[in-house]
């Protein structure tokens, strides 16, 4: 535990917490790096093309996410140094490092599906076409999961699920233009 004096966050009505206190606030960043994760690696996905060899994808999809989720955790860190004024110690760069991976890790589902659909004889632009219908279903999973755990129901979840929805498909779209 840090001890009282090293602020990190300030919450809605002023308080003060540590980095490793604040368990709203991780996972709030969790769940949004997952959605960041799949966005973005959904894009890349959508830039397949057929002459792009599978183990090629991969290694655009990983590189891609984890350029993503180096500056993602070094803007974080920098944000937690300027507001608490303190130098982070290791294991609130940990807190803060660990909160940004499911941007990273949601996307491994996608990139199985990317492999056994290869595995099953497909081109990779056709194996790309059904991870990213794969990457599809999580983002609409993912409106779901975030609204009904917010205590939406009716109406207002449909429409959290369908933002995410919308944006699976915009990801589509690019591929389709």
């Amino acid at each position: 535990p840090q001890p009282p004096d090293r602020p990190c966050r300030g919450g809605t009505s002023g308080d003060v917490t540590t980095v490793s206190e604040d368990h709203d606030v991780h996972e709030h960043r969790r769940r949004a790096s997952a959605l960041y994760g799949l966005i973005i690696g959904g894009s890349v996905l959508a830039a397949t093309t057929a002459d792009i060899r599978l183990c090629r994808v991969i290694i655009s999809v990983l590189a891609t996410l984890a350029v993503y989720w180096i500056a993602e955790t070094y803007v974080h860190v920098m944000t937690a140094r300027q507001m608490s004024r303190h130098e982070l110690d290791r294991s609130e760069f940990r807190a803060i490092a660990a909160d940004g991976l499911p941007l990273i890790t949601i996307s491994m589902i996608p990139l199985a599906v990317l492999v056994v659909a290869d595995v099953l004889g497909m081109t990779t632009d056709r194996a790309a076409d059904v991870a990213l219908a794969a990457n599809t279903a999580l983002l609409l999973f993912g409106g779901y999961r975030i609204g009904s755990d917010a205590g939406l129901r009716g109406n207002k979840l449909a429409v959290s699920v369908a933002v995410t929805g919308l944006l699976g498909l915009a990801i589509v779209g690019l591929k389709l233009g």
